[in-house]
């Protein structure tokens, strides 16, 4: 009887054994567990903000967006709502026109250079006095839209949304009396920011270069074949 008891508690000394190596087995696997969690989510946290869903008026889609690429449709689209609002208005919408490009779609630098740049032509002035209506047609053409992503925008940013929007703009004043009528080119460089009320495209102009449109092709090409950006010469908006 004595015997039997003594097999017994050692029967449920070996099984308390196994069981302490099962359980320290165990929670040798919730903490594994618990640290791939927290390092997943650190890697969620830290890389929320790098797809962006973006509904644009142009498009009418719902793109899916990560920073540093945009397709050429998409870039297409930004850059002639941008051109646009440089060529299309009167001179009553004139100022707000520029306003929404100021405020929502160009870099610091590029914003002040352009101020400049109009306040030294007395652009807005000369718009109301003479009554200035502006209309434009985009060249689809002879224009091209691309990815440049070897070209290093910032220090921190690689690849920037590239591209050539040409035109024509029609000058009338005193509302329908004709003064000019010229091709125009623009050679653009923009870098994908996170979309805002007043820029729903989501990018940023860091380069605008008006110029002749053979110019600009060799420079664009120049940048997707080497990497480089432009001269920041005339690299605003040149009336």
């Amino acid at each position: 009887m004595f015997n039997k008891y003594l097999d017994q508690l050692a029967d449920l000394k070996h099984k308390e054994s196994i069981w302490k190596v099962v359980s320290a087995g165990l929670a040798v696997i919730v903490v594994v567990l618990a640290f791939a969690l927290s390092i997943l989510s650190y890697q969620l946290v830290s890389n929320i903000d790098r797809v962006r869903y973006i509904l644009s008026p142009g498009i009418q889609t719902l793109t899916t967006v990560r920073p540093g690429q945009l397709s050429e449709d998409y870039i297409e689209q930004s850059f002639l709502h941008v051109v646009e609002k440089l060529n299309a208005w009167s001179y009553e919408s004139i100022k707000d026109n520029y306003r929404v490009l100021f405020d929502g779609f160009y870099t610091s630098d590029l914003k002040t250079r352009t101020q400049a740049n109009l306040k030294a032509q007395s652009y807005f002035e000369d718009a109301e006095k003479r009554k200035l209506i502006s209309l434009w047609s985009p060249t689809i053409t002879d224009s091209e839209f691309h990815w440049c992503g070897n070209v290093p925008a910032r220090k921190e940013i690689k690849g920037v949304a590239c591209g050539i929007v040409t035109g024509k703009r029609r000058l009338f004043a005193d509302h329908n009396i004709p003064v000019s009528e010229e091709n125009i080119s623009y050679l653009i460089y923009a870098v994908n920011v996170a979309p805002t009320p007043t820029n729903f495209f989501a990018v940023q102009i860091t380069r605008l270069k008006r110029g002749p449109l053979a110019v600009l092709k060799a420079e664009l090409e120049s940048s997707l074949k080497e990497g480089v950006l432009p001269s920041e010469e005339n690299s605003h908006e040149d009336q």
